[in-house]
């Protein structure tokens, strides 16, 4: 089975991107370190393990790239609003999307010093996705994975509707609480005082924590300077 047809048989699509990287079949690999992007038929072979034993990986629609040994690989995504992006898949923390598209991983990666490790590979800042209909959807069907998905989504969100910010603080799950709590400390603004403070006397320390900090952010120095 060719390339274009085993990637469409895993994830019902054929990015173009994907299939030419590993056709072209040039992957980054250092002895050295643990740096080991995947030739096809492992890379394959991992990314089916990751759609049977993960939450995300089926849902996104992942593609391992590379195998550290850490069992947190970067993964092309394919599924959803962050589609074509690269996400980095933590098997004890929150995941999350480090990289707008599979060439500027590629560039990241070789823009790293040969003695480097992948833990060295810095994220892209400033990622923004349209990711507000999938988080409203996620809330009003109270999806089991609400949790999981928003704190991916929510770090790379800027605008959120007032509705949609009012389902996130009210939310009965406290890590959907907690994500937001996260998002207002970075991005919130004057609007958004009414939620922070909201927050900042949930029963939970990890909502409340971030949540106050935000208070205090948007009260003393107003918006954030956003880059």
């Amino acid at each position: 089975m060719s390339i274009a047809n085993s990637i469409h048989t895993l994830l019902g699509t054929s990015p173009s991107d994907l299939i030419a990287y590993f056709e072209k079949g040039v992957f980054h690999v250092n002895p050295e370190t643990d740096i080991k992007c995947l030739s096809f038929e492992k890379a394959l072979e991992y990314s089916q393990a990751i759609h049977k034993r993960t939450i995300i990986g089926k849902s996104l629609g992942l593609f391992a790239l590379d195998d550290a040994g850490d069992s947190n690989p970067y993964c092309y995504v394919t599924h959803g609003p962050c589609a074509g992006a690269v996400l980095h898949l933590h098997h004890d923390d929150a995941s999350t999307i480090d990289f707008a598209s599979l060439d500027h991983f590629i560039a990241a990666l070789t823009s790293l010093p040969d003695s480097a490790w992948i833990d060295e590979l810095k994220p892209e800042p400033s990622l923004v996705f349209a990711t507000q209909s999938e988080l409203d959807r996620l809330l009003t069907e109270s999806d089991e994975n609400k949790d999981v998905f928003s704190a991916i989504y929510l770090p790379v969100t800027r605008d959120i509707s007032n509705s949609l910010k009012a389902s996130l603080v009210t939310n009965d799950d406290f890590f959907v609480r907690e994500a937001f709590a996260n998002w207002l400390l970075q991005h919130g603004q004057s609007g958004d005082l009414q939620f922070a403070e909201q927050l900042s006397k949930d029963m939970f320390n990890q909502v409340a924590s971030p949540a106050s900090a935000a208070l205090n952010r948007i009260k003393l120095s107003g918006p954030p300077q956003l880059s």
